[in-house]
């Protein structure tokens, strides 16, 4: 059973709105027309324009729109779908980012012991280039190892 506060409100304004009208707005009860329905009041016509001016003006300040509930709703689901993407869009970026670190680190590491394999130790400044070497400059120096004599000759002078 649904629980009914709103009836006896409407019943006693429908009874006795227009003796209270009457009572405390005697003009206003005047220009009501109470044969229409309580909630159809109407203005006189020559009171529209301006009241239909008023109203514009008012509205003119008012940018906040109405939101319905589906709407919020949307917008709720809409955001936290654009998070997840955003989250699996990471985590994918991520991924990739990771495997191909791991493959530069993966081909800095071979090279260090193609080279130590061939010229012996590597001396440190070396190294440390090999480990700040781009992809480029590790094919670039893979290729150049397969007729090179010396480290030198594969990593270039301490100058490039």
């Amino acid at each position: 059973m649904v629980d009914d506060y709103d009836s006896p409100w409407k019943e006693a304004i429908e009874r006795y709105f227009s003796d209270f009208m009457l009572f405390f707005f005697p003009y206003a009860h005047s220009e009501i027309d109470w044969g229409q329905p309580l909630w159809m009041m109407w203005l006189p016509e020559f009171m529209e324009p301006e009241f239909r001016l008023r109203v514009e003006e008012m509205e003119e300040g008012k940018t906040m729109r109405y939101v319905t509930s589906i709407e919020r709703l949307a917008m709720k689901e809409g955001v936290e779908k654009g998070i997840l993407q955003g989250i699996e869009q990471g985590m994918q970026q991520g991924m990739q980012q990771g495997k191909q670190q791991g493959r530069l680190e993966g081909k800095v590491q071979v090279l260090i012991r193609l080279l130590a394999a061939r010229f012996g130790p590597l001396p440190e400044r070396a190294r440390a280039r090999l480990e700040a070497a781009t992809e480029a400059e590790l094919e670039r120096w893979t290729d150049a190892f397969v007729n090179a004599d010396s480290i030198e000759q594969v990593l270039g002078s301490a100058r490039d």
